[in-house]
Parts: C-alpha cells; structure tokens; sequence
C-alpha cells in the first residue's frame, strides 16, 4: 500500500494508530478558531479523532475574539487536564492569556498561516505530524512528572517540541557539528 499522500490521508492513518492504545484518559480541551487558514471542519474533527484515543477530548470552535481567553479561563476553573490551542498565532495568545496564572498547561497545534509559536517550540508545521507529536510529547510528559516530587514542575524541555540540538541546527539548514 502506497504512503498517504494528503494531510487527511495521513491523520485518518494516525487515528487508526493511535485509537488502540489503552490508557487512563485525561480531560483535554481543543480550542478551534474555525477561521485559521489551514483549518476545515474534517481536519479538526480527524484530530480530534486521533486525540481521543489517549485523551477525554471536547472540542470547541471560537465566535470572536477574545472568546478564547474566556473559555480558557472556564476550562482552567473546570479542572481540564490540557488545553490545546488549535489555530494561528492569535489563538495561541488569547488562550495563553486566558490561562495566565493557572495551572493548567497550554500546547498548541498548528492552523494559522505562519504559526510563529509553534515553529518557535519545534512542532511539526503539518498538523497531523503536529497531532502525532502532541501525543507523544504529552506521553513523556506524563513520564517524567511521575518521576518528580509533588510540586516540581518537569524540565521546560518536556513542556515544548524539544529537538536535539544537532536536529535544531539543520532545521535551519545549518550544517551539523559532530
């Protein structure tokens, strides 16, 4: 069977991998600006999809603006495990600062043209290989918070799209130093 070849070819297979794997499952929040460039009603619905085989997922598209900050800040009082901004750089901003102060942490998936942030902290620019790495990253997440004392935080490394360092550098088509 040939590779898939579009973005919904290739989140449908990444829900078929994803959906038999067994764990306890967290609440997660998706906030979806509807308007981003590169996001559409099938691909928003196959993330969540893919998601839900790990976590308790409820997707929620915003109306205007500023309507991200509100309902980050609802989620955060609700006891949401993770919040996940699904949108540009804007929607990043609005449910980052909805979450200010809280201790509810924040990731993102890409939706927007540029998706600055996102590309700051190393996830993928496609949203399904974003989708995938979100997974993974939240199951080293979860890992290593076993792993330290109540009321430590994990490494920052472990809270964004680390990369080794040798990756990083040819990501930016710089040569590797080994």
């Amino acid at each position: 069977m040939p590779p898939p070849d579009t973005a919904l070819e290739r989140a449908e297979e990444l829900a078929e991998r994803v959906l038999p794997a067994r764990a306890p499952k967290r609440r997660m929040l998706v906030i979806v600006n509807p308007y981003a460039t590169t996001v559409s009603a099938r691909l928003k619905n196959l993330v969540v999809y893919a998601l839900q085989g790990r976590y308790s997922v409820e997707a929620v598209d915003t109306e205007a603006r500023e309507h991200a900050t509100q309902i980050t800040r609802e989620a955060a009082s609700e006891g949401y495990d993770v919040v996940v901004a699904f949108g540009g750089d804007g929607t990043v901003n609005e449910a980052a600062n909805g979450l200010a102060g809280s201790d509810t942490p924040l990731t993102c998936l890409p939706g927007g043209a540029t998706n600055v942030y996102c590309r700051t902290l190393g996830i993928p620019k496609d949203v399904v290989d974003a989708t995938e790495h979100l997974l993974r990253m939240a199951d080293e997440f979860q890992a290593a918070t076993g792993r330290h004392r109540a009321g430590e935080r994990p490494p920052l490394r472990l809270l964004r799209g680390h990369r080794p360092r040798r990756e990083r550098g040819r990501a930016r088509g710089q040569p590797i130093r080994g």
